[in-house]
């Protein structure tokens, strides 16, 4: 196995979801939150003025909680799309420093297919924003971007594949997003939350092998925290534009 180029850092974060807020129980200061909001979706419910009051009032909480400011934010299923790229301008105005909010990929539920795979400052009505944009990990795939490495795509995926896109990657010189969930690393103790049958299949489909595959992926792959990477390659990422009519 030839090992990955040593220049390219990729990074491992863990999304804290919203049923997890009241009752959270780990070490005062984590080595990274990452606000994650399971409400409504940013496409069907919320506001441009809601979203701010939302993210604003759940960003205090966690803060209140932790005593460690919260920089990064991801949506609810990916929420953020050409439609809902104003929140990208909320998040920024809030503080955050990074966004991983867009997936590169289209599916029934999420994703913006054109967006761009690597690291970047998104661009938004004509201006490059103060935020990076982290998108989660990719690989083409028949002309197609196919996701792995977190949520449903890391559970349900052979490792094996996933180790090769991943090294291929990183021989491109290109980082990549390792991400969990609580629930799929936790104890099987946890409440179940009552599902379609096809919602269930992707919230809690292979979940039994996450952490097997996690530890093969950070054995593998040294990641920096997502904090840590934005913080030292924030001026390096290219400005480019979310979507077609954002340049």
């Amino acid at each position: 196995m030839s090992p990955q180029p040593h220049h390219v850092e990729n990074f491992f974060t863990i999304d804290l979801e919203d049923w997890f807020h009241g009752n959270y129980a780990g070490p005062q200061q984590p080595s990274q939150l990452v606000q994650t909001r399971l409400g409504p979706t940013l496409g069907t419910l919320l506001r441009r003025v809601e979203f701010e009051a939302d993210v604003r009032a759940c960003k205090q909480r966690l803060e209140d909680i932790t005593g460690d400011e919260v920089v990064g934010y991801r949506a609810p299923s990916w929420s953020i799309t050409p439609r809902t790229l104003w929140a990208l301008e909320v998040l920024q105005a809030l503080g955050f420093t990074y966004d991983s909010s867009i997936f590169p990929i289209q599916t029934y539920l999420y994703g913006i297919r054109d967006a761009p795979r690597a690291p970047y400052v998104p661009v938004v009505g004509g201006a490059a924003l103060g935020l990076a944009e982290l998108p989660p990990a990719t690989f083409r795939v028949g002309g197609r971007n196919v996701g792995f490495g977190g949520g449903f795509f890391l559970r349900g995926l052979p490792l094996w594949l996933q180790l090769r896109w991943a090294r291929a990657m990183n021989a491109a010189g290109d980082p990549f997003a390792l991400y969990v969930h609580p629930r799929e690393v936790g104890s099987a103790r946890q409440p179940r939350l009552r599902l379609s049958a096809k919602e269930h299949l992707i919230y809690y489909w292979g979940i039994g092998g996450t952490l097997a595959k996690l530890d093969a992926f950070l054995r593998r792959f040294p990641c920096v925290r997502m904090r840590d990477f934005v913080a030292t390659r924030r001026d390096a990422l290219p400005a480019l534009p979310v979507c077609d009519g954002e340049a």
